[in-house]
């Protein structure tokens, strides 16, 4: 091929990354605004703990970030790296408000604040590796939110087995998010014949997800508008014959009077 065949390639390959981008770009944008929908509606519930909804508005920031970094600084390698930065922040932060979330309403309040004081001080420790081995790089996201996601469905797993009321919703509506992924398995051919990439394809297969974890955290299990949640079965076994406490299903009841009295505080207060 001569060299003005391998301009035009260039070139052709150059345009079709730049429609990628908007794309992407697009589809960021509309998750974005079905997330902030979704923190709006449950900040309208005043049984929904305050970290459910901050963890919608984080991951909508996130979400519109990523809209500016594929809309704006993709040309610039240098400033794409810096607003990718600023996304895997706002996603960190997003997963860690569910963590919080997750462990207000399924542990003893000392436990629920030991794993949100070890989330903030993991958080601290990806700003720090994302800032010293370079920026840019997607791996310590990854590493590190995998780590957290784990400790997240093994809590709501537990809380299943434990017959903790929200549990089974949360744990399909986890799932439902975390299928996402196979949108990057969609072979090429057919991403192309579709006109989406693959993360335009996971952007929006994230959607479903996010309307099944809104409508699980604002199921209220109390009846009553703002009162903390009813002792499971198993909490209330526990309490009867002068038990510990530590189980998810009895530190849910207790957690969620936390919640209802003082969790109002952000993460680690």
């Amino acid at each position: 091929m001569g060299p003005g065949g391998r301009g035009a390639g260039r070139g052709l390959t150059a345009y079709a990354a730049g429609v990628d981008d908007v794309a992407a770009g697009l589809t960021d944008l509309l998750l974005g605004a079905v997330l902030v929908g979704a923190a709006l509606w449950l900040r309208a519930l005043p049984w929904v703990h305050k970290y459910w909804t901050l963890t919608m508005w984080t991951a909508g920031a996130g979400a519109w970030a990523g809209t500016v970094h594929h809309l704006v600084f993709a040309g610039s390698p240098r400033s794409a790296d810096l607003s990718w930065v600023v996304v895997g922040v706002l996603v960190a932060t997003g997963i860690s408000y569910l963590l919080a979330a997750t462990a207000v309403e399924l542990l003893p309040p000392r436990a629920a604040r030991w794993f949100i004081r070890v989330r903030i001080a993991g958080l601290i420790a990806y700003v720090v590796v994302i800032s010293t081995t370079g920026v840019g790089r997607t791996l310590p996201l990854v590493l590190s939110e995998s780590v957290t996601m784990a400790s997240i469905v093994g809590l709501w797993l537990y809380a299943l087995y434990r017959r903790q009321p929200r549990a089974a919703r949360m744990v399909v509506a986890i799932v439902g998010c975390g299928l996402s992924a196979v949108a990057f398995a969609v072979p090429e051919g057919v991403s192309r014949h579709l006109g989406l990439d693959g993360r335009s394809l996971q952007h929006l297969a994230q959607i479903p997800g996010v309307f099944l974890l809104a409508r699980a955290a604002a199921v209220n299990l109390t009846g009553a508008p703002g009162t903390p949640a009813p002792a499971t079965a198993d909490s209330a076994d526990s309490a009867g014959s002068g038990g510990s406490g530590g189980s998810v299903g009895s530190g849910g009841a207790r957690s969620a009077e936390a919640g209802s009295a003082g969790g109002r505080r952000q993460p680690g207060g």
